[in-house]
């Protein structure tokens, strides 16, 4: 990439979480259109099932990440990355030990979306977040028998 380019290195997302056990999934919803053109979400498939892998600094300038993490992926493993196109209002899901990144955005347009996290009341907060900050989930149903987390009201 260009000095300037802005990217999200190949990571895991639970890996600077701070949860235990690390049971999580991301749910990505496009606001705009996310295609290759504009770098969408790629994810390497079944990467997922290899456990947690070790992270080091990515070397790359622009990395997105709120630690400058990377895990490392080899040219074989890229090259068999599926690219998450989705159409605004559309959603993609994924676990939270899946290889996933986002290439630069070459177009004009931009590419927005929002993103929820799951994670089930039985996960705590083992150590600090990569925010060092905790967590503030809100209950989506249900109840939390086991209080990891000082919940906020849900807004419906």
């Amino acid at each position: 990439y260009g000095p300037r380019e802005k990217f999200v290195a190949w990571h895991q997302d639970v890996t600077y979480w701070g949860l235990e056990p690390p049971d999580a999934v991301t749910a990505w919803y496009a606001i705009d259109d996310s295609d290759t053109g504009n770098g969408c979400m790629q994810v390497i498939p079944g990467s997922h099932q290899r456990g947690i892998q070790e992270h080091g600094t990515s070397e790359q300038e622009g990395n997105l990440l709120s630690i400058n993490q990377e895990v490392p992926v080899t040219e074989a493993e890229a090259e068999t990355a599926f690219d998450l196109v989705l159409k605004a209002g559309e959603m993609s899901i994924h676990h939270g030990q899946i290889i996933h990144g986002s290439l630069p955005n070459h177009s004009t347009r931009r590419r927005c979306g929002l993103t929820i996290r799951y994670i089930p009341p039985s996960v705590r907060q083992a150590e600090d977040n990569s925010l060092k900050r905790p967590w503030k989930p809100i209950l989506l149903r249900g109840e939390d028998r086991h209080q990891n987390f000082t919940t906020v009201p849900n807004p419906f």
